[in-house]
């Protein structure tokens, strides 16, 4: 098995981690989920060029729905179409994450330049 490549339970743990976020952010069926395993900064590079990150190994998400994401009262609200996660292997828990509005959705992103993608159904 390669080793960027993602076995059934640990895909099925990443599928959990995105449902579980979805439905928090008011999205029941998230679509076009695609995951790829991968670092942080190849990651980041890849949707923010020019920045860099930390090299530690995650699961890479990209998901289009209607998220609205939770926040103080006093902060602006945070919604979007198009989210991308960072998704930490050992706890399958966010850490961080991008949330866009239709006009801020990057071209189709080459995620197999990261890796072997699988483009898997949330629900």
């Amino acid at each position: 098995m390669d080793d960027r490549e993602i076995r059934r339970e640990q895909l099925e743990g990443v599928c959990d981690a995105v449902r579980a976020w979805s439905r928090v952010c008011g999205e029941e069926r998230p679509k076009n989920v695609r995951v790829v395993y991968t670092t942080h900064k190849a990651a980041t590079e890849l949707l923010h060029p020019g920045v860099t990150a930390g090299d530690h190994p995650c699961y890479f998400v990209t998901l289009e729905g209607k998220f609205d994401l939770p926040t103080e009262l006093d902060a602006p609200r945070r919604t979007g179409v198009w989210a991308a996660l960072y998704i930490n292997p050992e706890t399958l828990q966010v850490s961080s994450l991008t949330v866009r509005p239709s006009e801020y959705i990057p071209d189709p992103l080459p995620l197999e330049r990261l890796g072997i993608v699988y483009a898997v159904g949330a629900d």
